[in-house]
C-alpha cells in the first residue's frame, strides 16, 4: 500500500523574452515568481521620443486651422468666380480676369483636398508611432510566472538571439505531469 513514485511537474511552456527594439530598460513590473496574465506588461523599454512623436501626431490629427483656412479661400474663391462671370455677361470685364477667378477657385479647392489628405497622414503616423510604441514593450505570451528576471530597470536590452534576455517565464496551467 504505500506504493512511490517518481515523477517531475513541468510547465506546458517556457520562454525566454527578448525586446523587438533595443533600448533602455525603463521599467520591469514583475520579480521572479511572480504570477502573470497574458497579455500584462511585463517590461518597458524607454519611450520618450516615441511617445512624443505620437502627441504631435495625435494634434496634426485633430488640428482645424489648415482646414478652416482651405475652406473659407474656397467659399470666397466661388463667390469671386460668381461675380466674375456676372460682370463678364454685362460686359464690364474681360474674359481673362473671370478665368483667373477660375483658376484661383481651381487651386482653392487644391488646397483644401490637401488640408484634408493632411489630416488623414496624421491618423495614419498616429496608428504607426502607436505601433513603434507597442514594439518598446513586452507583454506575457501566456498565463504563467516569472522564472527569472535577467537584466534590470536602466540596463540596455538588446535584439536577437545571441542577446542577453530580460525575463525567462513558465506557462504554469496546464501543468505536464511525468510519472
Amino acid at each position: 500500500d504505500d506504493a512511490q513514485a517518481v515523477g517531475s511537474l513541468r510547465s506546458r511552456q517556457s520562454v525566454t523574452l527578448r525586446p523587438e527594439v533595443s533600448g533602455r530598460i525603463a521599467n520591469i513590473a514583475f520579480a521572479d515568481g511572480a504570477r502573470v496574465r497574458q497579455g500584462q506588461l511585463l517590461v518597458q523599454l524607454d519611450s520618450g521620443a516615441e511617445r512624443a512623436a505620437l502627441d504631435a501626431a495625435r494634434y496634426r490629427a485633430v488640428m482645424e486651422g489648415q482646414l478652416k483656412s482651405a475652406e473659407s479661400r474656397l467659399v470666397a474663391a466661388k463667390d469671386k468666380l460668381l461675380r466674375r462671370e456676372q460682370l463678364v455677361k454685362e460686359n464690364f470685364i474681360a474674359a481673362q480676369d473671370r478665368d483667373d477667378s477660375l483658376a484661383e477657385m481651381q487651386v482653392a479647392e487644391a488646397n483644401l483636398l490637401e488640408a484634408k489628405d493632411n489630416r488623414r497622414l496624421a491618423t495614419i503616423e498616429e496608428k504607426r508611432i502607436n505601433e513603434l510604441l507597442e514594439q518598446r514593450r513586452i507583454r506575457s505570451p501566456f498565463n504563467g510566472v516569472v522564472t527569472e528576471r535577467l537584466q534590470h530597470a536602466g540596463e540596455i536590452a538588446q535584439t536577437g538571439e545571441t542577446a542577453r534576455a530580460i525575463l525567462r517565464m513558465a506557462q504554469t496551467h496546464p501543468l505536464r505531469v511525468e510519472v
